[in-house]
């Protein structure tokens, strides 16, 4: 009856708390309500889906208990957070494409399980190494004393070299690269075709510590036989981070990653010996290989950048959320008193339960335990 309900316990407005590095955001409670989400669909994938139209858009805002997220930067001018770059209760699925400032957060998306918000998107490295690599070697014979020859680069990873060899066994290859995303962002907007840099707002996006990822993948064809026997199938090694304070101690399988430029751009270092390439390969991993050889040698690199931050102060940007939980609910009791008979009147008593001008109001809330199970 309507003297007891049960509410999920509606959190208005909650500043959420940044992790160390910039792309998650933590509430104080779990298991939201409303449009349920694992963190791996982000919302504007949800309100613009592809394909479209066929595919219809997601009704994240179509609940009352639906998670609210407002972003808001940085305002130098206002000295203040009053720039809201996003708001999910205003974004328009009706839309024929996402606003500039939309995709500027770079896969937003919500762990509704969690009660979290993640941000950050990976710089492409196809799954297929033929395709979008960071780094490929040349085909070439045995260079000697000289560096092994690069055959393509891409614009976001700056090889370093060492000091030129003088002998084979010195590095050939660089012993670092510089990871600079902004570079990726040309005029036609060769990854993010919805990037800041034509509005002139500076360098608009940063490299999420602890997501580099770097493979030295490789072919080999062996040339003793005539014809050339190539291999159908590329191998990989997967190269370990590690926290070496001097490049002299990294080991032949490892790099180190720090970043610079507030997290702009990230140096990656390499063994100053054997560094990643050919000789690597040859050296340390395949040491069997009979000669001659001819390498067709790759690096994969690949990281998360994001964006959400004001590029003018370093201000990471604030999240506000307003959400519904399922790990605490509020309960009202009415209590009303209870006669068995009230005195209609004076000659004939009629029953009457409850006296409703005497009720006592009670509420409480109740935190649920496992909720997630």
């Amino acid at each position: 009856f309507d003297g007891v309900q049960f509410r999920p316990e509606r959190i208005s407005g909650e500043q959420m708390a940044l992790s160390a590095d910039g792309s998650s955001y933590q509430a104080q409670k779990k298991s939201w309500l409303g449009q349920l989400d694992d963190g791996t669909q982000s919302i504007l994938s949800m309100l613009w889906p592809t394909p479209a139209p066929a595919t219809p858009p997601l009704p994240i805002n179509s609940s009352e208990l639906r998670p609210r997220l407002v972003v808001q930067r940085w305002n130098a001018t206002d000295n203040a957070y009053d720039n809201t770059v996003m708001d999910t209760d205003t974004l328009d699925p009706t839309a024929t494409a996402p606003t500039v400032t939309n995709n500027n957060l770079l896969n937003l998306r919500y762990n509704s399980g969690a009660g979290s918000v993640l941000l950050g998107d990976t710089v492409p490295v196809a799954a297929q190494v033929d395709a979008a690599p960071g780094v490929v070697f040349a085909a070439q014979n045995d260079p000697g004393a000289g560096f092994w020859t690069l055959g393509q680069t891409r614009p976001d990873v700056v090889p370093e070299w060492p000091n030129p060899p003088t002998v084979w066994t010195d590095a050939r290859s660089p012993v670092g690269y510089v990871l600079d995303p902004w570079q990726l962002e040309g005029a036609t907007g060769t990854w993010n075709p919805w990037s800041l840099q034509a509005q002139n707002t500076g360098r608009d996006i940063k490299v999420i510590p602890g997501t580099v990822r770097v493979f030295i993948v490789w072919k080999q064809t062996d040339l003793t036989k005539t014809p050339a026997v190539p291999e159908t199938q590329w191998q990989r090694r997967e190269l370990t981070q590690t926290t070496a304070q001097s490049q002299d101690q990294i080991g032949m399988l490892q790099f180190t990653a720090t970043p610079f430029d507030n997290g702009r751009q990230m140096e990656l270092r390499f063994n100053p010996e054997v560094p990643p390439g050919p000789d690597l390969v040859a050296r340390v991993i395949e040491p069997s290989l009979s000669s001659p050889l001819e390498f067709t040698c790759q690096i994969e690199i690949s990281y998360q950048a994001r964006r959400n931050f004001d590029p003018v102060s370093n201000n990471d940007d604030q999240i506000t959320v307003s959400y519904s939980t399922g790990s605490a609910y509020d309960v009202k009791l009415a209590l009303s008193q209870y006669s068995p008979y009230q005195q209609a009147s004076t000659t004939a008593p009629s029953e009457t339960p409850f006296q409703q001008t005497a009720q006592l109001l009670m509420s409480a809330r109740l935190a649920v335990q496992n909720v997630s199970r």
